[in-house]
């Protein structure tokens, strides 16, 4: 084997390699912000893990997403907006997290954010029966 075909090999390695520990680096990131994130939430400090939970949201992880829907909708650590608590809980919902489900239903039973409609209330807790009998059976 010619010096150019190892060269090549090699590089071809390394650029895997390299991949590699940029992965892992962004997955250590990621949970170094969560659990950022949920040891300022249980000080207290509200204003510092909206800042984690945020980063991780905007990068698509459902559960930050359903967190900064908890955070805007009590107004912890920013200023109550029902408007953007339904947005995150709707981006986490799609991604099946149940509790922001449940969530959208409260506020539309509520007309909190969105208009009062108790039907789309009732359909949100029967998606989560639904889910939670399917689960309990498959077991």
């Amino acid at each position: 084997m010619s010096n150019i075909k190892k060269f090549r090999k090699i590089r071809k390695k390394l650029k895997g390699l390299h991949s590699f520990v940029f992965l892992v680096f962004l997955t250590a990131n990621a949970c170094a912000g969560w659990q950022e994130g949920l040891d300022a939430l249980h000080s207290g400090d509200y204003e510092a893990a909206f800042e984690e939970f945020e980063v991780l949201a905007e990068q698509g992880d459902a559960a930050a997403q359903n967190n900064l829907g908890i955070l805007y909708s009590q107004g912890d650590g920013v200023p109550q907006n029902y408007k953007e608590a339904f947005r995150w809980f709707s981006l986490a919902a799609e991604q099946g997290i149940l509790a922001a489900q449940y969530r959208l239903g409260l506020m539309h039973s509520k007309g909190e954010g969105v208009p009062q409609d108790y039907k789309k209330r009732l359909g949100g807790t029967c998606l989560l029966l639904n889910r939670d009998m399917l689960e309990h059976n498959s077991m």
